[in-house]
């Protein structure tokens, strides 16, 4: 796949245009060229280049060109980039980073990670004090709500009809179970 079938136009507006170009076009003397040479254009008036984001961003005069010059400009611009620039020709496009994705799915990792180290931290504390008082207290907050949320349809419509409703009541007994079972002391 060349370089010119990587880009990506992400936003059109009237006078304005933005792309997702590949990793080699951002690095180095190649995204600065890159606008430089765009600049030449007629209509354009501005161009920033966001190579941490991945992004080209162009604002353009409508009376004075149209997005199909621009396209062309830009393969015209990127050619000539591949052309001078040696990042671009040893450019190895199976090497290149899908970008955004990558970037989202090493947060999620990290934020798990830290929800975790949170999470045992406050679900166990270190021995000699009470084990699990957080948690205690989450579960009685927990059926405390529930049973507030559910309070009308439990004097309303299970008590009145309770086979009807007999998976709701099983949840609640088996609820009511567990938290009993919480509070005794273990031996």
């Amino acid at each position: 796949m060349s370089i010119l079938q990587r880009i990506v136009l992400r936003y059109r507006a009237p006078g304005h245009l933005r792309f997702a170009l590949p990793k080699a076009l951002l690095s180095g003397q190649a995204g600065n060229r890159l606008a430089e040479i765009l600049g030449q254009q007629r209509g354009i008036y501005r161009i920033r280049v966001f190579a941490d984001q991945g992004k080209l961003s162009i604002r353009y005069f409508d009376g004075l060109t149209d997005v199909p010059q621009i396209a062309e400009a830009l393969a015209a611009a990127t050619e000539q980039c591949a052309a001078e620039c040696r990042e671009l020709a040893s450019a190895d496009p199976d090497e290149e980073e899908t970008g955004w994705l990558d970037n989202a799915v090493q947060e999620a990792r990290e934020t798990f990670s830290a929800a975790g180290i949170v999470f045992r931290s406050v679900f166990n504390p270190p021995e000699g004090g009470r084990n699990g008082l957080v948690g205690e207290f989450l579960t009685d907050v927990l059926v405390l709500y529930l049973v507030k949320a559910h309070w009308h349809l439990i004097t309303q419509h299970w008590l009145r009809r309770p086979w009807e409703f007999r998976y709701e009541w099983s949840a609640a007994i088996y609820m009511i179970y567990l938290l009993v079972r919480s509070k005794k002391p273990k031996s």
